[in-house]
């Protein structure tokens, strides 16, 4: 069913964070809640790969593995589409791009890393709300996804908050932001202070060899840009055919590395 087989990769990281989510429910663990908070990043990844390419050969089947991201991610999956697909990929940097990090102009690029959420957050949701309402008005099958994500969603964080809301709140809900946290963050670390309107300098690409497995190949941004549709599994082979005319200043190993030099060096 699988359209590619290195989604095997994918639905084993699937289970492994279902797995984290139930053992730390049954015993709490500081360990266990680490684990879900970047399990839950990991998850926002793999709603990101599966909202451009979907995994599976049956749209039904996609359906129901949109519904299981929706619980592992901690949001509707199909949210991912107004606010990346249709709006960060068309616009990138520009108006139409509600994740734009030219909006950030602080002299401190600590602040500006720090504040990007609260400042794009209200025109994400926004956004979400007026092209769900397009949606459905023209009655589509991604409206009525977004339907039953969004009823199991809250049916199931209500089940867990009146079994025990103190456990709901630090095993699930505190994972699920710290991964909608990093992956809206992540935006800053791809493109800020880069060039949009280049055809090869408009992200910046993270290749160390452990980030790219944990995520999936995320970290090869420029030409997961060039070509949105591409499978997250020939990225690296694709991004070595442009790599040469990248900027190698917009090219960096280690993420953690680049990030404690580019934002709190100073």
């Amino acid at each position: 069913m699988l359209k590619n087989p290195h989604d095997v990769r994918t639905l084993c990281f699937c289970l492994a964070c279902a797995a984290v989510y139930v053992l730390n429910w049954k015993t709490p663990r500081l360990g266990l809640t680490c684990a879900s908070c970047l399990q839950a990043f990991q998850m926002s990844v793999v709603v990101h790969n599966c909202a451009h390419t979907p995994p599976f050969a049956s749209p039904s089947a996609n359906g129901v593995f949109f519904l299981v991201l929706t619980l592992l991610s901690g949001s509707p999956a199909s949210l991912y589409v107004p606010g990346h697909n249709e709006s960060h990929h068309r616009h990138l940097e520009k108006a139409g791009d509600m994740m734009r990090t030219c909006r950030m102009t602080f002299q401190s690029d600590a602040l500006n890393l720090l504040l990007f959420i609260p400042t794009i957050l209200p025109d994400v949701v926004k956004h979400e709300r007026a092209f769900m309402r397009e949606q459905r008005r023209q009655k589509t099958r991604l409206f009525r996804q977004y339907v039953w994500e969004t009823a199991l969603y809250h049916a199931t964080l209500l089940a867990l908050v009146l079994c025990d809301w103190k456990k709901a709140f630090a095993v699930y809900l505190v994972p699920a932001a710290v991964g909608k946290a990093c992956i809206l963050s992540l935006n800053m670390l791809q493109h800020f202070k880069c060039e949009p309107e280049s055809k090869y300098n408009h992200s910046r690409n993270f290749t160390g060899p452990l980030l790219n497995y944990l995520f999936l190949c995320n970290g090869y941004h420029t030409v997961h840009h060039m070509r949105p549709g591409l499978h997250w599994s020939r990225l690296p082979r694709e991004h070595a055919k442009i790599a040469d005319k990248i900027d190698p200043s917009l090219v960096h190993d280690n993420i953690l590395r680049y990030t404690l030099a580019a934002h709190f060096s100073r």
